[in-house]
């Protein structure tokens, strides 16, 4: 996948908001318009709220790009809480958990270079 331009899209998601969670990544191929689906990857988190999954998506989508040396891959969710966190707009209020993972986005997001988008 070196050299191309990759769009990953991760997503998480739990039932009830409390069990029965997974996240889950997609990698693309971006040529114009079109996208080619290349790879992707599910995680099962048993008890997790849907946020958590979120963000454990987010993470897991940045290792598999670390371990497989994408460069510059743009990354895109339907999460507009975790967008708004790893763009430091939230309005949601003070979650450390929250804060403890948005700080290890943004460090891979500064080893990657890659923007983030709804």
């Amino acid at each position: 996948m070196k050299g191309k331009e990759i769009v990953v899209y991760s997503d998480g998601v739990s039932f009830n908001n409390s069990r029965n969670a997974g996240s889950g990544v997609a990698f693309f191929e971006k040529n114009g318009a079109k996208e080619t689906y290349l790879c992707g990857a599910y995680q099962s988190l048993m008890k997790a709220s849907n946020n958590y999954a979120e963000y454990y998506a987010l993470i897991l989508a940045q290792a598999l790009c670390l371990i497989s040396g994408v460069k510059n891959p743009s990354f895109k969710t339907d999460s507009q809480i975790l967008a708004n966190q790893v763009h430091a707009n939230n309005s949601s209020g003070k979650n450390h958990i929250l804060f403890a993972l948005k700080e290890i986005i943004i460090k891979l997001f500064a080893r990657l270079g890659g923007p983030i988008q709804l």
